[in-house]
């Protein structure tokens, strides 16, 4: 190929999948990324699961943890005196904490299975304010502090003072006790006393249980011994309560209850599972681009490999049609020169075929160098074999001249250099090509046209070929691969002529 007269052809072969592979590509491709995405989504669901359900646990345990520690305190400081309780060293009570002691009898109790003791008439709002007075009176000055809340004032106001604050505005516990005479009354009508019939309900001040609701949860722990957490409604809104008994003289004599409210808390459980339920959707969406790109990625060499297999086959089928046809032409016109020429043919379609399978061979990596040291004069010499179109001249002495080399590949990168200096650049016995063998070096150089500045790559691609060319356009492709499969490299050197510069 050092002449510069011929015109490169394009490849015949494709540079891109077809449609039918392309599409088998695609959904390839789009397997791979919904696989991805799948394994990422039920990865990242069972993983915010766990989270989730931790995080609630977490919460929840805190809560009772709170629950108990507050019930606990308050039950470690209540005692009994001749079974009387002791309530001095509780103090002032913690934040939704209720205390509830039975003594000889519990009315709510009695009331609630009045079988026992008969009907209990209904009381009218009107029939228990008149009870308040009485109620009011039995209170003594801490008592009505306590329940007009101004232990912290200053200006103390009188009994009476107080006494009228709270008949103008009659608390809860009030009402309680104004109940518990009108049953004491009733029961007195019937003949039937009742010693100490009360259940003594203390709460904090600021206790989110209403009475009612404190006497529910001290009768699921003293009647039905419920000691695990448990929900209970108070004034229209459900918390959460949990409940340790007190016991005296041996018996269990009442309970402690403490409350909290977990709304806050299970809003928060809400937000934080929200949050991450987002969290993974997002992190899903980035897995499908980053899974697009991977799955891109995976298939290239597949692709790849595609695309030079309907390349090989598609320059193959256009490669071989020529050496075919003019086999068939010169059998068909046989003559007595036939026999020669269809040797000529078949010789290169052989070549061809030859070249076309180690070109496929290289595009699949299937092509590996066995490497051993090898006399890169002899070899020269060897493929020369005293063929008068080329001169051999060589450069260095013996050691120098050892390369590391595939002895049965290299020879076929000089093998081409041979034949295009004799096809393109004229070399014969009447006008030689120098083969010049130096250290690691391989110099041809004819008396050619040489190849213009602007073809100096184009020469060495494939089926890049003169129209009056008898080759293929594979010699130079495969001697270049060779070469930089050794570490070296193959290309058009300066001068006048055809020169090509071999290193190894």
């Amino acid at each position: 190929m050092s002449s510069g007269s011929k015109k490169p052809r394009s490849a015949s072969g494709v540079d891109a999948l077809g449609e039918a592979a392309s599409r088998q590509m695609r959904r390839l491709r789009w397997r791979v990324t919904g696989l991805i995405v799948l394994l990422v989504a039920a990865i990242l669901t069972t993983f915010s699961a766990l989270v989730v359900q931790l995080d609630e646990r977490s919460r929840e345990a805190a809560l009772e943890t709170q629950l108990l520690e507050k019930t606990n305190f308050a039950a470690s400081r209540i005692g009994f005196v001749n079974s009387e309780p002791d309530l001095e060293p509780l103090g002032r009570l913690d934040d939704n904490v209720v205390v509830g002691l039975r003594q000889a009898y519990d009315e709510f109790y009695i009331v609630s299975q009045g079988q026992l003791w008969g009907e209990i008439p209904e009381i009218s709002d009107e029939d228990l304010l008149a009870y308040v007075p009485a109620a009011v009176d039995a209170l003594d000055d801490n008592d009505l502090a306590w329940i007009l809340q101004i232990a912290n004032e200053s200006d103390r106001p009188s009994r009476a003072v107080m006494q009228q604050r709270v008949m103008d505005e009659v608390p809860e516990p009030i009402t309680g006790e104004a109940y518990r005479q009108y049953i004491i009354e009733v029961f007195a009508n019937r003949g039937i006393v009742l010693e100490n019939p009360t259940e003594d309900l203390r709460r904090s001040r600021n206790s989110l249980l209403t009475r009612q609701a404190g006497i529910e949860a001290v009768d699921l722990v003293i009647d039905e011994g419920v000691e695990d957490p448990f929900d209970i409604d108070s004034d229209g809104r459900t918390l959460l309560a949990r409940g340790v008994p007190v016991r005296g003289g041996g018996e269990i004599r009442g309970a402690v209850v403490a409350a909290v409210d977990p709304g806050p808390s299970r809003a928060a459980h809400r937000s934080f599972r929200n949050n991450l339920v987002m969290l993974s959707m997002f992190l899903t969406a980035c897995s499908a681009g980053a899974a697009w790109l991977v799955a891109g990625r995976t298939i290239r060499p597949a692709s790849r490999a595609m695309a030079q297999q309907e390349r090989f086959l598609a320059d193959a089928a256009h490669e071989l049609r020529t050496p075919i046809a003019a086999i068939r032409a010169t059998a068909e016109t046989a003559g007595d020169d036939a026999l020669p020429r269809v040797a000529d043919l078949a010789g290169g379609a052989a070549q061809l075929t030859d070249d076309l399978l180690t070109l496929a061979r290289m595009d699949a990596d299937r092509l590996t160098l066995r490497r051993e040291p090898v006399r890169l004069d002899l070899l020269v010499e060897s493929v020369v074999d005293d063929n008068p179109a080329f001169n051999v001249k060589v450069v260095g002495d013996d050691s120098s001249l050892i390369v590391d080399a595939d002895p049965n590949l290299l020879p076929r990168t000089i093998t081409n250099l041979l034949n295009n200096a004799t096809r393109h650049g004229g070399a014969s016995a009447a006008t030689p090509a120098v083969v010049t063998v130096s250290r690691g070096r391989v110099e041809v150089l004819d008396s050619g046209p040489g190849i213009a500045a602007e073809q100096n790559e184009a020469v060495f691609e494939r089926f890049q070929s003169g129209a009056e060319s008898p080759g293929h356009g594979l010699g130079l492709p495969l001697a270049r691969w060779i070469a930089r499969a050794h570490g070296g490299d193959l290309r058009v050197g300066p001068g006048p002529g055809g020169h090509f510069i071999l290193e190894v």
